[in-house]
């Protein structure tokens, strides 16, 4: 049981990691620090997360966003929003998955701050915790976040970028605990 909740407040925490930089974002940095000496990894994917949180504590606020900017939102091929990534920036389907999205947000009774895009990374990153059904999660994770994070990743292949380091350690985590997210919804 311990470690469904330990799954459950990693993808939260690793959701915070990918949202805007704001005030608070040293706390919950703190906490995922706190929260990797719970993570037990099959490989050595650790170092990707604890290499981030180095760079991030060892930068101020102001850097953390000047960097999150000019990562993911100055280059849309970096872009933190699936439906670019699963179709393109100028499609029609893009905002059919959109209202997809919210529409299974609300029917899972999951909240969201609609101020922002319900194809948003993050957001649907903490979606996972809310499906129910074994094969329509393993499908959802694959088509929505895997391969626009595995895009993200491939990007940011030549950079020394630190958040390329935290993307590959999310992929990683969520392919290899898919398994242990079922269990945590059929419990």
């Amino acid at each position: 049981m311990e470690s469904k909740k330990n799954n459950c407040t990693t993808i939260a925490l690793l959701a915070n990691m990918l949202e805007y930089p704001q005030e608070d974002f040293c706390n919950k940095l703190n906490e995922l620090n706190s929260q990797m000496e719970n993570l037990k990894t099959k490989d050595d994917s650790i170092t990707l997360l604890k290499d981030f949180i180095e760079f991030s504590n060892t930068h101020k606020i102001e850097e953390l966003q000047e960097l999150y900017i000019k990562t993911f939102e100055v280059n849309p091929v970096c872009s933190l929003y699936a439906s670019i990534h699963l179709f393109g920036e100028e499609s029609f389907r893009r905002s059919d998955l959109m209202a997809r999205l919210k529409q299974a947000y609300n029917e899972y009774g999951m909240v969201f701050n609609e101020k922002e895009l319900p194809d948003f990374i993050p957001i649907i990153l903490r979606f996972t915790l809310y499906l129910k059904d074994e094969k329509r999660l393993e499908d959802f994770i694959n088509r929505c976040l895997i391969k626009p994070l595995s895009t993200v990743i491939e990007t940011l292949k030549d950079k020394s970028n630190p958040y390329k380091s935290l993307i590959e350690y999310i992929k990683i985590f969520v392919e290899n605990n898919i398994i242990d997210l079922r269990r945590v919804h059929n419990a």
